[in-house]
């Protein structure tokens, strides 16, 4: 059997992440904080955004491009079947083996994460850092909408990149097949994230908020596989 990872080292990393996000968002919120010139039809207030100096030269460098938005915020849509996917795996398993601690470490690890990251999309949708560099019309009327930390880069980053650790796991002795599933997962995150960049409908800010997050959640993931395996004693594929 395969040493268990230290999975101290697992959660000290992640508290690691953790630290460095909330300290990232915290310099976002107060940091060169400036108008941006976009102001909400609701209230008529203008907006201001935080590293406003790099903000307001990206949005100016990149404008807005709607067309790349509207294929970045529906085409993150194909990472929900992959979650699908590993549901009915984890269904399965569970039925087969009739214990939650039988089901592979990965997938309880997984369905965890999967929670975490909708717990942390709906916390950003009530704690609002700052608001996009543009208005986005929905059914009719032009809204301000919050923007940090973006959630396509978040759920690009984190649904495609565990994607290709469960590949791993699964997918040893086809390689070819192994190798170009993972090379579309890198393909298409990179698409998502560089994509939603330069869509100008986020900050610059937002979008390395939203990667730093992913990380910080990657490494709870990590974390919580490791631990997982540890107490019900499987080996770490």
């Amino acid at each position: 059997m395969k040493e268990f990872v230290n999975k101290h080292k697992l959660w000290f990393i992640f508290a690691g992440f953790l630290v460095f996000f909330l300290f990232y968002t915290l310099l976002v919120k107060f940091v060169d904080l400036k108008p941006t010139g976009v102001f909400s039809p609701k209230t008529g207030k203008e907006s201001y955004v935080g590293f406003a100096t790099m903000n307001l030269a990206f949005r100016d460098l990149v404008g807005q491009n709607f067309t790349l938005y509207d294929i970045t915020d529906w085409g993150s849509i194909i990472t929900i079947p992959i979650g699908a996917i590993f549901l009915v795996v984890g269904i399965i398993e569970l039925v087969k083996r009739k214990s939650l601690l039988k089901v592979d470490a990965n997938i309880l690890a997984l369905g965890l994460f999967y929670i975490a990251d909708l717990i942390v999309f709906l916390i950003f949708n009530f704690i609002v850092i700052n608001y996009r560099p543009c208005l986005i019309e929905n059914n009719g009327q032009m809204y301000l909408e919050p923007s940090y930390p973006s959630s396509t880069t978040l759920l690009a980053i984190t649904l495609l990149i565990s994607c290709i650790d469960q590949i791993n796991i699964y997918i040893k002795k086809n390689n070819g097949l192994r190798i170009s599933l993972i090379t579309i997962c890198v393909i298409l995150t990179a698409f998502f994230v560089i994509g939603r960049a330069i869509s100008g409908v986020h900050w610059l800010s937002d979008i390395i908020g939203g990667a730093i997050l992913a990380a910080t959640l990657m490494a709870l993931y990590m974390a919580v596989k490791h631990s997982i395996a540890k107490v019900a004693h499987q080996e770490i594929k």
